[in-house]
């Protein structure tokens, strides 16, 4: 997972504290943003911010919790992070992340129940409708390896720290179809199709040989990657935040 945004986005959080230096570059810090969050922080009232004196909440624009997976991959590493830097494991400790993250994505208002709306805003309407969303690495990626000019001059790719790995997985129905994911399993054209199209693929030379070329600003390797919650856990964080979405503001226990 990867947070598209804008130069000027980026100078304003690094002042703030939410962006910060790493060895890899500039990376999002999901517990300092978790602490605006809770402080209530808006654009227009960051200290010397006369770049973007947008009179809205700082938030990241995800998708709808209730129905995306992209929205799912957020909200495990923000519970990873609210849940004092470890993986969400019992049934107790899901009420009180819950209430900690929910703010984040009802504070949003309206959300879309695909990554792609988000992510077409942020390109075609650029910092005043969307400052900052989270997104598919692949989907940027995508972007600039296709060289079309969506992706412009002071548009930015950063990681969430931490961030999670989104594994697309081919599940096939038909002997015709299990030959499709063993072609972009193993052969090389289609590792190479994948790449294109923003995937990192089992070769990994196939995706890094396109961001050279392209000088693509995609992390070489990803190391501050933390693992989700069970399924089961996952399931009982999502419902609590739909109960807050139906106007249950304590998570049931």
């Amino acid at each position: 997972m990867a947070i598209a945004t804008f130069d000027p986005i980026v100078d304003l959080l690094a002042k703030a504290g939410v962006v910060r230096d790493s060895a890899q570059g500039q990376v999002f810090d999901i517990g300092k943003y978790l602490e605006i969050v809770k402080n209530g922080a808006r654009w227009d009232k960051l200290p010397g911010n006369t770049a973007y004196p947008a009179r809205k909440r700082v938030l990241l624009t995800t998708t709808d919790i209730r129905t995306s997976n992209s929205a799912a991959m957020y909200l495990a590493l923000m519970s990873y992070v609210a849940n004092g830097e470890n993986v969400v494991s019992s049934p107790e400790q899901v009420p009180a992340v819950v209430e900690t993250v929910g703010p984040t994505f009802l504070d949003q208002g309206y959300s879309e129940t695909t990554s792609e709306a988000p992510f077409e805003d942020y390109l075609a309407l650029g910092v005043g409708k969307t400052p900052m969303v989270m997104i598919y690495e692949a989907q940027y990626a995508a972007r600039v390896f296709a060289g079309d000019g969506s992706i412009r001059s002071g548009m930015r790719l950063i990681y969430p720290a931490p961030t999670v790995l989104s594994k697309h997985t081919l599940v096939p129905f038909t002997p015709e179809a299990d030959k499709v994911g063993d072609l972009l399993t193993r052969d090389p054209e289609f590792a190479a199709l994948a790449a294109r199209h923003g995937f990192r693929t089992a070769d990994p030379k196939a995706f890094a040989d396109l961001a050279a070329k392209h000088r693509a600003p995609v992390a070489t390797e990803l190391v501050d990657v933390v693992e989700p919650p069970a399924f089961a856990r996952m399931e009982e964080l999502i419902a609590g935040i739909e109960r807050m979405y139906a106007g249950s503001s304590t998570p049931a226990g």
